[in-house]
């Protein structure tokens, strides 16, 4: 049985992508939530959700698309 490591004072963190840089045109492309201990060590993702996005239509900013394919998250949509 795998144990799961002690964190102490955590802190949990939501991580929104969008599919644009400007947050009145861009929409939510993933909703990721992490739990990080307070000395900011340990990292465990507890979520994560892929929205539908329509990445022709949604997705026009250059500096968007090359970190979507950095993070993988450009293949998964």
């Amino acid at each position: 049985m795998k144990s799961i490591p002690y964190i102490y004072d955590p802190i949990c963190f939501l991580d929104i992508e969008m599919t644009d840089t400007d947050p009145v045109k861009g929409k939510i492309a993933e909703i990721a939530v992490y739990l990080v201990s307070g000395d900011m060590r340990l990292q465990i993702l507890i979520a994560s959700l892929i929205m539908k996005v329509d990445i022709v239509e949604d997705i026009k900013n250059l500096a968007v698309v090359k970190r979507f394919t950095k993070s993988g998250l450009w293949q998964d949509l």
